[in-house]
């Protein structure tokens, strides 16, 4: 009787240990969507990111076709997100700009972004 009390403590532990910590909360890794709008006109891009709480650069070069192509800093002066969840971006200016879902948020002043993270509701 000990035995088999001690084995079902034993295999009860495991499973706990072993399981998946996503499974256990009842969320996965989901994604947000995310605008850019430039601060020069018709600027915008598009992006997705995973709400999983890790950090991503951001590498967003716009082309001047006056300038023989070159490609500049793309400057940001509004930020959209669209999922479940809500994402925190760092600005080149030391802007910290937060957008929940479903959200648009001002990035002030515009400036270049050089990362942020997303998280899950």
């Amino acid at each position: 009787m000990k035995t088999l009390i001690i084995t079902t403590a034993i295999a009860l532990l495991t499973s706990m240990v072993t399981a998946d910590p996503a499974a256990q909360a009842g969320n996965s890794a989901s994604q947000v969507s995310i605008e850019y709008h430039g601060a020069e006109p018709n600027a915008l891009r598009y992006d997705t990111e995973a709400t999983d709480g890790q950090f991503f650069y951001i590498a967003i070069k716009l082309t001047i076709p006056p300038v023989h192509n070159a490609d500049v800093d793309f400057s940001v002066s509004k930020i959209r997100v669209d999922g479940d969840g809500i994402c925190t971006f760092f600005g080149t200016d030391k802007s910290v700009t937060q957008v929940p879902d479903g959200n648009v948020r001002d990035v002030g002043p515009p400036q270049t972004l050089y990362g942020g993270y997303c998280t899950g509701w």
